[in-house]
Order: structure tokens, then C-alpha cells, then sequence
């Protein structure tokens, strides 16, 4: 009774020490107390926070002892602790052995409990509710309630906390169960619902041990109720010194969110969070206040102080785990050149997760979209070779769909249909979608249009977008392969609906271009034209908007529209100097002078163009319309030197050649 006594008062060693007097009488007390002795010394053990030695003691127990009352006890206590442990192995085995040999124990609370929370560490809640749905302890009452929350049965868990609020008022488990409806409430973001329950635990409870606990949610309930200056209060209140880091952390917090609005208090942040890492070095919040400060700096798009707050995190914390999270970040704040190294390291480093995954997909993305296609390829030794029957993750199959457009590209299209099909799901995502679309172009150019039309026009019945429009632009292309151009036109992607995806821009272009050679092969010159132009004005920086503008401009020269014609020449060669057909503009412009019979600057033109491009393709046709426009004018002595000059002078042998043969024909006309 003394023991007893002095362990309700948490005095454990005394209570221990009126043990070892029983102890002390060894021989004159039955096995029954001598037994009970060492269950009531674990137990003290076990409140006094020496788990170690307690299971020790149970465990000893539970081997040698033949008092059922003992090893039951005993037993329960060891499958206590390894539920509190989480292994969950030793604890089924426990429980099956205490229901084999204790057949009464099945009307005990405490190992319904224990089978409560075994049914919910796997996952099975409704069996836990089956278990306790009769019980009525606190203890069997919050795995209930807990039980409830994971069949999203949020209102009853609640009703179960306030139930043992009220029926066991004022008492620890009534303040944890308020604590745990507020929990709830958070979890299911009724962040009102929230407020009211953790503000009634601060009037019933304000000197509880979960203070700070209370006041850090009531100030994550002010911040996601976009209630700052609240929410700054909360965590400016005193609170212990073990939690003091954690709440100075969500003031810088609260000054970042503040920032938004007005962005001086953006550096308010960054100070505070830089300081937190320096005082608190040694806390695992410091790596986390560092980050942060880099992450309010590109907030505030002070890019370059992100950048040098990031290097300092790499080299204050080498083996923190949010390293490879702080590469990837670099690789996309830093300048291009220096991208790659920080990509490098997150590869090289063989982590594994979606971080490492998702660097690899960056460099290989990078080289994917400079066409480097066989760079992608030959980079693959990173992926699994054989995945068996594993399951891909996001990152992996997306590198799979790189290297199988890569291969599609460079038309190795066995090797593209081997990862196509890696890629393809069971359940349709959008890189299942990509994956089908690719297979289907690869039909297309291995088996024909006949062999891919129908899977078009299957697909962009259902696929989602941007693939639906991937795939009305296939099945566009192989109407227009069959010549059927007025079923094509209707069913390029260019609708109003297509445009408001901006991952379709370059399809749209492509789409638009396109249309314009359905109207030119259905002879509408005019909305062909139109189309070509319009196509080169929306999309500017696209690669075949160069090429739109010399179709429009080469209708205009067809139909002896020659000014016209000039005027979209002339905004090629300003606009797109360094096109294939720059140079073919350059060409066309003297001839449109010529035709127009201004022979004078056609022949300038074609001089420029001769200047330009000493060594293009084209300059004989030049020199034979220099020397025809000055046939026009009649002019044979000025043709006969300009071609003596062009053999003289040239570097380009075919040119001079033509130049002499040319200044031969000339005396002889």
C-alpha cells in the first residue's frame, strides 16, 4: 500500500525502494506476492519512463511465471509496448497467445483495446469499431473515435470526444479528447469548427500540459483563416523553452504570409528566419528556418540572395535530407550553365525518391528540348533496365516517355514502341495518353494512314486535354494524307477552346499552318493567305512562322501581287534574319522586282543578294536574272562587267564559272 501510494504521487523511487522491502524477506513470501512484487516494479518502471527496463521485467514474467493472473498481466504489458513500439508482429502474437490461454480475458477492455489498435494499425477501422463499439473506458473510447475519423465518419469521432468530455469531466482524458475534436476539425479544414473547440480547451483547461500545443494550433487555425496578425499573437504568447524555436519559426512565418500584401515585411521574414538557424544550430528546425529564408527571398524575387542562402544550406547541413530538394531548387534559380551541376549531384548521388527522379527527368528534358535527342538516349543508365513487376513511379515512367519520343524522333521506332509501352497504365493518366498517341504516329509512319486513322479518331473521342487536342491533330493529319482537305480544316485544333491551353501553343501553331495548306490545296488563295499571316502574327517565336509568311508571300508573288508580296518578303528578312528562308526572301524580292519591271532594282536586289550569300545554292539563278534584267534595259556592256567582276572576284568556283560562261553568251547576243 505504501508502494502504491507513493507512485500515485510519482515519487518512483520511493516506491520502488518500499518494494525491495518486501523484497528483503525473500523465503518467507509465497510465489503469488514475490510475483506481484516484480509486476508492480515493472509497472513503476514503465510510469517513470524506463520502458527498457520494464519490458525487461514483464518479459521475465511472461517466460517463467505459472500464475495465470501474472502471466496475463505480464502479457498485456509486453503487447502494450510493442503496439507503442508499432511492432505490430510481436503484438498479434501476444494477443493470439493471451485469447488461447485466457479464454475470460476476451471481456477485458484492455485487450479489446489492444485488438482495436492492431485493427487500425492495419488499416481495418471497422473492425476496431466492431471491438469497442460496446466499451466505455476513455482509452477505448478515443480508438473509437479514431476508428470513425479513418471511415470518414467525422461527426461521429467528434460526438465520441465530447462524450468522454462529459462523462469523465475535468479529468486528463476529457483534455486530450477536446484536443483530438479540434484535431479532427483541422484535419477536415473546418477551420471555425476548430477555433471554437481549441478556445473552449484554453477556458475548461489553462494550465494544461498541452498549452503550447493549444496555442500552436489556434495560430495554424488564424493562418489558414488568412487572420495574420491573430495568428502572430498566438505564437508570440510565452511558451516553453524546448518549443520556443518552433514558434519563433511560424512568427517569420506569419511575416512572410504579411509580405504578400505588403511586401516590406518580406525581409521581416528572411531576418527572423536566418536568425532562427543561427541560435538554434542545433536544432533539427534550423536546416528548415534556412530553406525558408531562401524561399521567402525568391518569394520576394530576390533571386541572387536565394541562391547564395541555398549554397550556405548545402554547405551547413552536407547530410540533411532535404538536401537533394535543395539541388533541385539550385538547378532551377541558377544560371543555365551552372544548372546541370546541381542535377549532376542529385543523379550522382543514387538517392532514391521522386526528387532524384525528377532531376533526372530535368537534364534529360533539357536535352529533349534542344533536340539532342540521342544525348537522351545514351543518358539511360540511370533507369531500371528490367522493372519486372514492379511498379513504375511518375518520374520513372516519364523518363521512359522521353526516351521513347527521343527514339521516335530519330525514327529508331522499335526502341520507341519498347518504351512507349513502358510507359502505357492500366489506370489512363496523362503520360498513358502521351504513350498511346506516340505508338499510333509510329503506325502511321511504319503502316500507313489506313493503319492509324481509326485509332485517331478513337482517341480523340477519350483522351482528356491537352492530349485530345494531340490527337484531333493526328487524326487531321491523316485526312490530309488522304486528300480529304475540307474534313481536315474541321478538324485541326485551332477552336477558341484549344487556345486557353497554353501547353497547346505549339500544336495550335502547327494546326494553324496546316489549315492554310487545306484552303491552298482547295484553291482558296484568299484564306489561305489570310490563315498563313494571321498564324505568323499569333505566333511569333514559332519555328514555322518564318515559312507561313513566305507561303503568304509567294501566293501574293504567284498572283503578280508584287507589292504585297514585298511587304511580307521584306518583314521575313527583318524579322527572321537567320531562317533557312531568309536568304530564299532575299531571292524572291529581286525576282518580284523583275516581274514588276523595275529592272534597276532588280538587279540592286539580286547584287545584294550575290553580297549576301557568296556561296548560296541559288546564285547562278541571281546572275541569269542580273543578266536578264539588263537585257531588258538593254544594257549588255553593264551585264558583261558585272559577270567579269563576278569571275574575278568570287571565292565560289561553280559561280565564276557561270559568270564566265554567262559574259561568253553575252557578247554573243
Amino acid at each position: 500500500m505504501q508502494s502504491e501510494a507513493l507512485l500515485n504521487a510519482q515519487k518512483y523511487d520511493g516506491a520502488l525502494k518500499a518494494l525491495e522491502q518486501i523484497g528483503n524477506r525473500d523465503g518467507k513470501l509465497p510465489d503469488s506476492i514475490r510475483e506481484e512484487t516484480e509486476l508492480r516494479r515493472g509497472i513503476i518502471f514503465l510510469k517513470s519512463g524506463k520502458e527498457n527496463l520494464a519490458v525487461q521485467v514483464f518479459q521475465s514474467l511472461h517466460d517463467r511465471s505459472a500464475i495465470p493472473f501474472i502471466k496475463l498481466e505480464a502479457s498485456l504489458a509486453l503487447a502494450w509496448q510493442s503496439a507503442n513500439r508499432e511492432n505490430w508482429t510481436q503484438c498479434r502474437s501476444l494477443i493470439d497467445e493471451i485469447v488461447s490461454e485466457n479464454p475470460a480475458a476476451a471481456s477485458d477492455s484492455r485487450l479489446s483495446s489492444l485488438q482495436a489498435r492492431l485493427s487500425i494499425a492495419e488499416n481495418e477501422p471497422q473492425q476496431a469499431i466492431d471491438l469497442l463499439k460496446n466499451e466505455r473506458d476513455p482509452l477505448s473510447l478515443s480508438l473509437l473515435a479514431n476508428a470513425y475519423e479513418m471511415v470518414e465518419n467525422r461527426i461521429l469521432a467528434v460526438s465520441i470526444y465530447k462524450k468522454i468530455n462529459d462523462q469523465f469531466p475535468g479529468s486528463p482524458a476529457a483534455a486530450k479528447a477536446m484536443l483530438q475534436a479540434a484535431d479532427v476539425f483541422m484535419r477536415g479544414q473546418d477551420w471555425l469548427a476548430a477555433q471554437s473547440e481549441l478556445k473552449r480547451f484554453r477556458q475548461y483547461f489553462p494550465d494544461s500540459r498541452f498549452r503550447d500545443a493549444v496555442t500552436f494550433r489556434l495560430g495554424w487555425v488564424y493562418l489558414n483563416l488568412n487572420q495574420t496578425d491573430d495568428a502572430l499573437s498566438e505564437f508570440s504568447r510565452e511558451s516553453e523553452s524546448a518549443n520556443s524555436a518552433c514558434f519563433q519559426y511560424m512568427q517569420a512565418e506569419c511575416f512572410r504570409m504579411m509580405g504578400k500584401i505588403d511586401p516590406a515585411k518580406y525581409q521581416d521574414a528572411i531576418r527572423r528566419f536566418h536568425t532562427i538557424a543561427s541560435l538554434n544550430a542545433n536544432s533539427p528546425i534550423a536546416p528548415l528556418a534556412k530553406i525558408k529564408a531562401a524561399m521567402t527571398e525568391l518569394e520576394k524575387g530576390d533571386s541572387l540572395s536565394a541562391v547564395i542562402s541555398m549554397r550556405q544550406f548545402l554547405s551547413m547541413y552536407p547530410k540533411n535530407e532535404i538536401v537533394p530538394a535543395v539541388n533541385f531548387m539550385l538547378a532551377m534559380n541558377e544560371e543555365a550553365s551552372n544548372a546541370n551541376k546541381y542535377f549532376d549531384r542529385i543523379i550522382q548521388s543514387r538517392g532514391t525518391g521522386s526528387i532524384p527522379e525528377a532531376a533526372f527527368f530535368a537534364l534529360q528534358n533539357e536535352d529533349f528540348q534542344r533536340q539532342q535527342y540521342q544525348q537522351v538516349i545514351n543518358r539511360n543508365s540511370y533507369l531500371k533496365s528490367d522493372a519486372g513487376d514492379a511498379e513504375l513511379s511518375f518520374w520513372e515512367r516519364a523518363n521512359y516517355l522521353l526516351m521513347a519520343e527521343s527514339a521516335y524522333f530519330l525514327k529508331h521506332y522499335d526502341l520507341a514502341k519498347e518504351n512507349y509501352n513502358r510507359v502505357l497504365s492500366e489506370q489512363p493518366d496523362d503520360l498513358s495518353e502521351k504513350a498511346q498517341l506516340g505508338l499510333t504516329w509510329i503506325a502511321f509512319y511504319e503502316q500507313g494512314v489506313d493503319a492509324a486513322i481509326d485509332e485517331f479518331r478513337e482517341l480523340k473521342n477519350t483522351l482528356s486535354n491537352p492530349n485530345k487536342s494531340a490527337a484531333r491533330y493526328g487524326y487531321a493529319t491523316a485526312l490530309f494524307h488522304q486528300e480529304k482537305y475540307a474534313a481536315a480544316l474541321q478538324e485541326y485544333p485551332v477552336q477558341p477552346d484549344d487556345q486557353r491551353l497554353p501547353e497547346n501553343a505549339a500544336l495550335i501553331s502547327r494546326s494553324a499552318f496546316h489549315v492554310a495548306e487545306c484552303y491552298y490545296r482547295l484553291q482558296q488563295y484568299a484564306e489561305a493567305i489570310d490563315t498563313w499571316e494571321r498564324m505568323a502574327i499569333d505566333f511569333p517565336q514559332s519555328p514555322l512562322a518564318p515559312d507561313a509568311l513566305f507561303q503568304a508571300a509567294d501566293l501574293y508573288f504567284r498572283a503578280n501581287y508584287f507589292e504585297d508580296a514585298d511587304s511580307v518578303l521584306t518583314k521575313i528578312i527583318r524579322k527572321y534574319p537567320g531562317s533557312p528562308v531568309a536568304a530564299e526572301s532575299h531571292l524572291r524580292l529581286a525576282q518580284s522586282a523583275y516581274n514588276a519591271e523595275n529592272y534597276d532594282l532588280a538587279i540592286k536586289r539580286y547584287q545584294q543578294f550575290l553580297d549576301k550569300y557568296p556561296d548560296h545554292e541559288k546564285n547562278t539563278v541571281a546572275l541569269e536574272g542580273i543578266q536578264y534584267s539588263y537585257y531588258q534595259l538593254g544594257q549588255t556592256d553593264q551585264a558583261a562587267e558585272t559577270f567579269r567582276k563576278v569571275a574575278e572576284q568570287s571565292a565560289n568556283a561553280e559561280l565564276a564559272v557561270d559568270a564566265r560562261y554567262r559574259m561568253a553568251t553575252n557578247y554573243l547576243a
